[in-house]
C-alpha cells in the first residue's frame, strides 16, 4: 500500500466522533474474548 491507500484507510479512524465510538467499544469489551485470541494471533503471525 502506498501512503495515499494508508491515509485513506485509517482516515475514518480519526474522526473524533469515530475515535469515541471505537474507544468506548474497546474499553466495554471483556478482556477474556481478547485473551482468546492471542494464541491464534500468535499462530496467525
Amino acid at each position: 500500500m502506498d501512503e495515499d491507500e494508508v491515509a485513506g484507510y485509517v482516515a475514518p479512524w480519526k474522526d473524533p466522533a469515530r475515535v469515541r465510538s471505537w474507544m468506548a467499544m474497546a474499553a466495554a469489551a471483556d478482556a477474556k474474548y481478547d485473551l482468546d485470541l492471542v494464541p491464534a494471533l500468535v499462530k496467525a503471525a
